[in-house]
């Protein structure tokens, strides 16, 4: 089947053979003679799975939830996240990235996609209160907190994610440094507004000076480039109150590459 193929029935069965063909591989490689054998038989299984993913993360024509229910139980941990951000069950993916794989890297590139900005504040609880008994992971928090990501997160957030055990004054430098992030972004927030402001004023300048320009068609007006009558014609008003028939200005837009001329009917 070609992955261009828009029938969601092929799509379906497509990402239930791959993924079937994937956990068929795995199992058949777990149990390898020896390490050096492991890994030179992993490489199938991992280029399967390579594949397995890029059809989840770019089809949208299979059924999301039952390609999920096919790999509960499943170690295909990074598939599940794909799908878990395509339900957008952020909360799921991010706790198989920082818990189940620990793999901090992976979570904050996870947040850091186009309309995830909210994930940063849920992956800080995540790290902050894993439950399961777990230890708050203070050092991947930290990771956190001194990223990019980090520095967009509310302070209320942050004071509201921590452990009632941690002490505050722990707390002290990383809200510093987002209160200064803050103040730093609203201070280049009102520069561009104010680089707007004056170049839309400029713009209405330029605006009505063109519109108080006045440019007369009598019956005897004619073309300045080709001297023939304008009459009813479309044309243009070149500045000095010249004006060109419409051909003759399409060919000095040609030439010149000019396109300042305001066009008049």
């Amino acid at each position: 089947m070609e992955w261009g193929d828009t029938d969601p029935s092929r799509h379906e069965e497509l990402a239930q053979v791959l993924t079937k063909e994937v956990l068929v591989a795995m199992d058949r490689w777990r149990p390898a003679a020896s390490a050096a054998a492991a890994d030179e038989m992993d490489d199938e299984p991992d280029a399967m799975r390579r594949h397995l993913q890029h059809f989840l993360q770019s089809s949208d024509l299979y059924s999301v939830r039952d390609a999920l229910k096919q790999m509960q139980g499943t170690e295909l941990w990074h598939e599940q996240v794909i799908l878990h951000g395509k339900l957008g069950s952020h909360s799921a993916a991010l706790r198989i990235l920082a818990i189940r794989l620990k793999d901090t890297s992976a979570a904050l590139k996870y947040c850091a996609k186009p309309g995830r900005e909210g994930c940063h504040a849920l992956l800080l609880r995540i790290f902050l209160t894993p439950g399961d008994g777990l230890e708050p992971m203070l050092h991947e928090a930290c990771l956190l907190l001194g990223s990019s990501g980090g520095a967009t997160l509310d302070p209320k957030e942050v004071l509201d994610a921590m452990p009632a055990e941690l002490p505050l004054q722990s707390a002290l430098p990383t809200i510093g440094r987002i209160l200064r992030e803050r103040i730093h972004r609203a201070r280049e927030q009102r520069v561009v507004c104010a680089l707007q402001r004056s170049v839309n004023l400029e713009a209405k300048g330029e605006l009505a000076e063109l519109q108080q320009q006045r440019v007369v068609i009598t019956d005897e007006r004619a073309c300045a480039e080709c001297h023939t009558r304008i009459g009813t014609r479309m044309f243009a008003a070149l500045p000095g109150g010249a004006a060109l028939c419409y051909r003759c200005y399409q060919q000095s837009r040609e030439e010149t590459g000019s396109g300042g001329q305001q066009l008049r009917p």
